[in-house]
């Protein structure tokens, strides 16, 4: 079993509130991440952490559950209690996110290789960024862990999509064994088509239909691998190089003439892939409007509106 598809990384809840939230979504995601950040999960306590994943496992068992294991503390130690408390729980994978403290990326790798090659944890593991993270996993790091059996993939946030297609390229992906997944709904659009298996939706808990949506016809037309996608893909890479970052918004901001134009009209070739893209475009302009003023708030008061949460 790889990490894919689409993965909503639960808010905090009560015990008697997940099947609420799940059965409003359950068809349209493919896993749920527990203690991660939408779930708070650095202050989340073990037992609560036990509990929730028995409640997701105990009312849809076919769903992938994600645990959290967040390095707190100088010694690592925090990260290894939880993902064994995941494990004992009934997780299918446990997170390895950077530490949250400062730690350089050879002190990072060793408490990784520590954390993979750990025997009481059985099942698989995830590298995990989200975008808040002081120490980001270096990409020679990445290249290391990428190379442990147990180490199934990355969920990253990092906002450039360079850094995704080097990710996708990586040998360890382009054989099936380590799978990228993106980590907000604005890198859907170049990360599947770089070649992610998966996303880490926070709108997944509203709109888990319109993400997945998007996500699987964007695999579809990558599967398909035509000519002008081959065209579109080089074109997008030569656009990053230039740039160094390609984010979705600074690219329309920054970059309304010729860049954006030229990238305008190369879509436009494409009748799918610019129906994609728009679809990409409504999907930031609807998150941008729940999240306000905060994510997590806008989420819950969201949930609130439409009556599953009370």
């Amino acid at each position: 079993m790889k990490p894919e598809g689409t993965v909503v990384p639960l808010i905090r809840l009560n015990e008697d509130e997940v099947p609420k939230v799940l059965d409003e979504i359950v068809e349209n995601i493919h896993g749920v991440l527990v203690g991660g950040r939408a779930g708070e999960g650095a202050t989340m306590p073990i037992e609560e952490l036990k509990k929730t994943i028995k409640a997701v496992k105990g009312h849809n068992s076919e769903l992938a559950v994600y645990g959290g294991a967040w390095f707190i503390d100088g010694t690592g130690e925090d990260g290894f209690s939880k993902a064994l408390a995941a494990q004992e729980a009934g997780a299918d994978y446990v997170v390895i996110p950077p530490p949250q403290y400062d730690m350089d990326q050879g002190q990072i790798l060793d408490l990784c290789l520590r954390f993979a090659k750990d025997s009481r944890i059985e099942i698989p593991r995830l590298l995990y960024v989200h975008p808040g993270d002081k120490n980001l996993f270096g990409f020679d790091t990445i290249k290391t862990l990428a190379k442990m059996d147990n180490i199934v993939g990355i969920k990253t946030s990092y906002d450039n999509f360079i850094w995704i297609d080097s990710l996708c390229r990586l040998p360890s992906s382009q054989s099936g064994r380590f799978n990228v997944l993106v980590g907000e709904e604005k890198q859907l659009f170049f990360g599947y088509l770089f070649g992610a298996k998966g996303n880490v939706s926070t709108l997944a808990h509203l709109e888990a239909e319109k993400v997945t949506s998007l996500a699987t016809k964007l695999q579809d037309f990558r599967i398909k691998r035509t000519q002008y996608y081959e065209d579109t893909l080089t074109y997008l890479r030569e656009i990053a190089s230039d740039l160094k970052v390609l984010n979705l918004v600074k690219l329309k901001e920054k970059y309304n003439g010729g860049i954006y134009s030229g990238f305008l009209y190369g879509l436009k070739q494409s009748r799918e892939l610019h129906d994609l893209f728009q679809q990409q475009l409504d999907i930031i302009k609807l998150g941008n409007k729940i999240y306000k003023p905060d994510v997590l708030q806008g989420i819950r008061k969201n949930l609130k509106s439409r009556k599953i949460l009370s």
